[in-house]
């Protein structure tokens, strides 16, 4: 969708700043243990479909960059290392490489049908988890990566993926029609 723009650096401002902003949309869940979730995963699954892989990562390290600077990026307005270093950094910095792949894959084709698109968003969050889980469970061990790092949030996960995909699919339908009419 973005594809088109010859000035590529205010797509990839405007991605730091939504998922800077969809960080601090976060609500705890009610199993009590103060975990909170967030919008990040799915702005940044939503936003990096419409971006090369390249700026996917250049959005992402600027965000994860500032983040860890004192910008007030991360979940509820944290910052810094420590969040990084915070059994949640592995979500953090996998937020990177998951936005790389769904960019990647969009690039390649995978934004022609709503499956092929669903797809790509799962294996974008796959690698969130792969990134999320083993950061805790280095820092802690695998069951408690399990226990707060993955059944709190996997069918919150599974909820992202379709939300975004539909989006993605409905954002991609209206730019094909927008640029159909162009044309004529």
């Amino acid at each position: 969708m973005l594809s088109n723009s010859k000035f590529r650096g205010i797509p990839i401002l405007i991605t730091v700043l939504l998922i800077a902003f969809s960080a601090q949309l976060s609500w705890e869940l009610p199993i009590g243990n103060g975990i909170p979730f967030t919008g990040q995963s799915l702005a940044v699954l939503i936003f990096c479909s419409f971006l090369s892989p390249i700026e996917a990562l250049l959005a992402l390290s600027i965000y994860f960059i500032l983040g860890i600077l004192g910008f007030p990026f991360f979940a509820d307005g944290s910052s810094g290392w420590e969040q990084v270093m915070s059994g949640s950094g592995g979500f953090i910095y996998g937020f990177i490489f998951a936005g790389i792949t769904v960019a990647y894959l969009m690039q390649i084709g995978w934004k022609e049908n709503l499956l092929l698109i669903f797809l790509a968003l799962l294996i974008a969050s796959i690698i969130l988890f792969i990134f999320g889980l083993g950061h805790l469970a280095v820092k802690n061990n695998v069951s408690v990566a399990l226990e707060y790092g993955f059944f709190p949030f996997w069918k919150g996960a599974l909820l992202k993926v379709v939300v975004g995909a539909l989006v993605v699919f409905a954002l991609e339908k209206l730019w094909a029609i927008r640029m159909q009419n162009q044309r004529s």
